[in-house]
This record gives structure tokens, C-alpha cells and sequence, in this order.
């Protein structure tokens, strides 16, 4: 079976707790994905930001409605309950503005880079999780490996 190794993601975007979450809306829509790790300063993971996160934040917001069901950046998938463009703005601005580290998930499940195909797909299963930042010894990112890189490595084992 393929190790983490062998299927992660090697350069993997990643975000800082201080980055606007206008940021990463944009990132995520620029390199289609809907999640990264968050690192500190030596690259050591501290969290993971993901759509879910963003749209959470947007349920919160008392002006904001956001669809579940749409798996679109937040700029897109933004609707206001009583549609008026100077609503709309005020709302984009108000969860652009805020950071990375209001809403990013902080317990984050890793793996070492030894770790088999089998066991990743488990740790997403239980966890519900999407995406498992693979890491050094001293929690040091390395790479990422996201649900469909658990599929391919399923498909190209299975051949």
C-alpha cells in the first residue's frame, strides 16, 4: 500500500494566522481548492482554514446568508436575505477583513510521512475531515494529502 509519502502534495499552499480571509477566498478560488494547512514561522502547522470555516463565519454574520449546499469561493456564494447591493459590499468587506486564526480549525489531525493509504482513509472517515497535512517529527509541514489524492493512490494501487 502507498504511503503518505507517496501520494501527498508536496508544494502545498499554506496560510498564516494574520492572513485576511479576502486572501485566501481568492487563493482558494485561483488554485481550486477549498482548504490549507496554517503555519507559523518555521513552517510548523498550527491549523487548517477550509471554505467550511469561512462559511461558518458567514452564518454568524447577522447580514450574511450562505448556501451550504454551494461549494464556491465566499465571494461567489455570498447572498444577502434582502438582496441590496450596499448590503452585499458591507458584508463582503466585514468577512474579508477578518483573519485566518478567527476561524481556521486549531485541533488538526497529522500523519507522518510513513503512514499507509488505508490509515489516512480512516483518519478522514472517523474525523470527517478532508484534507491531513503530512508533517515532520517536529510537526514541520512536508506536504498534504487530500481525499482525492487518497482516491488515486486507491485506483492506481488497485491496477
Amino acid at each position: 500500500m502507498p504511503t503518505a509519502e507517496e501520494m501527498m502534495v508536496k508544494n502545498v499552499i499554506t496560510f498564516r494566522s494574520s492572513d485576511k480571509l479576502s486572501r485566501v477566498s481568492k487563493s482558494f478560488a485561483k488554485h481550486r481548492i477549498s482548504g490549507a494547512p496554517v503555519v507559523d514561522d518555521r513552517g510548523k502547522v498550527i491549523g487548517v482554514i477550509s471554505e467550511h470555516d469561512i462559511i461558518k463565519l458567514g452564518e454568524k454574520l447577522p447580514s450574511v446568508w450562505t448556501p451550504l449546499e454551494h461549494h464556491l469561493p465566499l465571494a461567489i456564494s455570498l447572498s444577502i436575505k434582502d438582496y441590496k447591493l450596499e448590503k452585499v459590499v458591507k458584508a463582503l468587506k466585514e468577512v474579508g477583513t477578518r483573519k485566518v486564526e478567527e476561524v481556521m480549525s486549531k485541533k488538526v489531525l497529522t500523519a507522518s510521512p510513513k503512514t499507509g493509504l488505508g490509515e489516512i482513509a480512516r483518519m478522514m472517515e472517523k474525523h470527517k475531515i478532508n484534507r491531513i497535512p503530512i508533517v515532520d517529527k517536529k510537526g514541520k509541514l512536508l506536504g498534504l494529502v487530500a481525499r482525492a489524492d487518497v482516491i488515486e493512490a486507491f485506483w492506481k494501487h488497485k491496477k
